[in-house]
């Protein structure tokens, strides 16, 4: 097992006060360490095993999420309602928009990238006019040089 991004003490102040049952705080670490590598595609560990330098936003990102693990109910999911408003709380484990923006600098992408191309015209390849009766069988296409732009 590869050990946690994130320290007990990183987490701590984010518990006010709560005490967890033993190992519930390694194991919220090392649940939530575990979103964030397969979200990062890296899992900051040397090949001797060592734990690397982590930077401040992956660790925030890790503490925020094993916070909500370690505070789950043994109960599973709950929910309230008042009026028409209600709120579900979910037991599973998942990342918010804030953890993901933390987290985007330190993703490995896959290497593939999109780029517009532009032809001698200024019309980028593949633009095309569809015209005729769409709800039709036969709507004919016209590339950019048969209309001549």
């Amino acid at each position: 097992m590869l050990p946690p991004l994130a320290r007990d003490g990183d987490l701590a102040p984010f518990l006010s006060g709560t005490a967890l049952p033993t190992g519930r705080a390694f194991a919220a670490l090392s649940a939530a360490s575990s979103l964030v590598r397969a979200y990062c595609g890296r899992t900051w560990v040397t090949d001797s095993g060592e734990l690397e330098t982590v930077p401040d936003p992956v660790v925030q990102a890790t503490v925020f999420i094993a916070r909500r693990v370690a505070l789950i109910s043994d109960e599973g999911a709950s929910s309230e309602t008042a009026g028409p408003f209600s709120v579900r709380r979910d037991t599973g484990m998942w990342m918010s928009a804030t953890e993901r923006l933390l987290l985007d600098p330190y993703r490995i992408s896959s290497g593939v990238t999109s780029m517009s191309t532009r032809g001698p015209l200024g019309i980028e390849r593949g633009d095309v006019l569809v015209s005729g009766d769409l709800a039709g069988s036969d709507p004919w296409v016209l590339t950019a040089e048969e209309i001549g732009r």
